[in-house]
This record gives structure tokens, sequence and C-alpha cells, in this order.
């Protein structure tokens, strides 16, 4: 949430701190499903297409890794089916033969049918690709030395099938954490940790993937900041902004836009821009945010480019 309130608002943010009587306002919207099924979608078979005997490498331990990482992330989005009331598993197989590669391995019209005759399904989850591996960061001190940072990550490639074998999503999930640091001797580069000894780490990375492609069915909740004008006449505006009691900011805002005095009229049609946004309506916003801009209001010039790039 941290990087998503920075990368959303840092610009609002650093040209408010030249302004007085501002306030962040912290804003809750959820965002549609990725991928739209129909109700009567709801009998799911989940099937994990990734051989990790046929990779290239001849090392048995990082074959074990792989296999071990894939079948966390088959794992992952199994248990999810089976904690959804929604849907029901009628099968899943942890066995099936397909290929090891980062590339898509999509399945062949004949293996689809053969699936579909074997377990009737309306929707099958197909895990087709696996990925896992370090990258390396040098981190140089004030006094010359350094130090590597190894990032572990893993990626996941899946497909959604309808019952007719048509694809309906395809997508790649990564996710990574910071594995550890060493010192680097000498100058030269520090040994790399091993993916043997992080397999569990490994596990817990690919399982966590194979939990969020399963997310990709439901509305998604998710935050950003904004700054907003605060003087004192607007504290009850404000106030119902913070609330995300919008019908009645509005009515406090809109009366302010027609005011004598041009700055606080301009602050208002800011907000009101603000509240737009928040509900969905970018016309309106964009509309509030160019008036806030002809008010002469410093902030609005980086609102309007920014809702510029919203549809």
């Amino acid at each position: 949430m941290r990087k998503l309130l920075l990368k959303t608002g840092l610009y609002f943010i650093l040209t408010a701190l030249l302004f007085s009587c501002t306030s962040q306002l912290i804003v809750e919207t959820t965002k549609p499903p990725v991928v739209t099924v129909l109700p009567e979608q709801w009998k799911v078979v989940v099937l994990n297409n990734f051989d990790a005997k046929l990779l290239s490498t001849k090392k048995d331990s990082k074959v074990e890794t792989y296999r071990q990482g894939a079948l966390a992330a088959f794992d992952g989005v199994v248990n999810a089916v089976i904690d959804d009331s929604t849907f029901v598993l009628v099968h899943a197989d942890s066995a099936f033969r397909g290929s090891a590669s980062t590339s898509w391995n999509v399945l062949n019209r004949e293996q689809i049918l053969q699936l579909y005759k074997a377990h009737p399904y309306h929707l099958l989850v197909v895990l087709d690709n696996f990925e896992t591996f370090f990258e390396q960061e040098i981190e140089r001190s004030d006094e010359g030395n350094k130090t590597a940072h190894y990032t572990l990550n893993t990626h996941t490639g899946w497909t959604l099938y309808d019952s007719t074998g048509i694809a309906l999503d395809q997508v790649i999930l990564t996710n990574n954490t910071l594995y550890n640091s060493r010192s680097v001797i000498s100058g030269l580069l520090a040994v790399g940790p091993s993916l043997t000894n992080a397999t569990p780490t490994i596990e817990s990375l690919a399982y966590e993937t194979g939990q969020s492609y399963w997310q990709r069915f439901y509305p998604q909740r998710t935050y950003y900041s904004r700054i907003v004008y605060a003087p004192q006449a607007f504290v009850d505006g404000v106030t119902y902004m913070h609330q995300q009691n919008w019908d009645k900011a509005i009515a406090v805002f809109k009366p302010f836009t027609s005011n004598k005095n041009r700055r606080l009229a301009g602050k208002a049609a800011y907000n009101l821009a603000i509240i737009y946004e928040a509900l969905g309506n970018v016309t309106e916003a964009k509309k509030w945010a160019d008036e806030a801009a002809e008010r002469k209001n410093p902030m609005a010039p980086y609102l309007v480019q920014h809702l510029k790039q919203k549809p």
C-alpha cells in the first residue's frame, strides 16, 4: 500500500507542501474483476502443465526445486478454489505431462477435449510455466565497502479456458522478496545464494501467486492518496470527504465555486474534481479540474494532466 500511495500521490503531495491549509485524503476504491465469468460457470478443473524434468539443466537439485515451486503454485490455486463457495473443484491434476519452459505452453485442442471428456468442466485453470531466480544489486557505502543484495523472484504463467477450449485469460504473475545480503570481498562479486537452499521461500512465493490468480475473479480493493484544500470554511466538506460521504461533500463545495473570492472558488473546484475522480466520474472531474485551473489554482494543472491519462 505504501508504494501505491507514493506512486499515485507523490506529485500532489510535493505541490501541496508549498501551500498551507491542506489535508491528505486516502481514497478507498474498488477495481472490477480482471476475469469475468458467468454465474453458470462454476465447475473448475485445475491442471499443472509444467514438467520440471524437461528443464535443460542436468542438476537434479534444481529440477526438484522447480518441481516443488510449481507444485506450490498449483496448490495455491487449488486451495483457493476449494475455499470459494461459489465454485466447485471437480478435478485437479499435478502429474500432467506438459513442457518445461518460460514461454507459453498452451494446451492443444486434443488435450482439452480429452480433459473435458474425462472431467466435464466450465472453467479450466492451467499452470503453464514456472521460473525462479535471484537478482543481484550492489550497494556501495561511503567507506567504499560493497554489499550484494539478492532478491528472490518467482514467475508463474497461467491460462484460463472455458468449456469450448477458448482462452479467457493469460497472465504471468510475479512475486519476490529480499532473500539475503552478502559482503563483496576484494572487489569481486559475492557468491550468490543457492536456489536449492531457497526452496522453502520459493514455495511460499509460488503459493501466493496461485492464491493471487484466483483473486482475478473478484473486485480488488485499492487505495490512493490526494491532497485537498482544507481552510476553515471547508471544514465540513473536508470532513465528509474523509468519511467518503461524497454527496454531502459536493453539496458543501459547489456553492463556493461561485464565490467572488477567486482563490477560494478555485480551491472548491479543485476539491470537487478530487471528489468526482473518487466517484469514477472522470468527465465531471476533468470539468472541475479545468475550472480550478482557469481560476489560477496552483495545484490544478497537475490534476488536469493526471486526469487526461484516464479514459
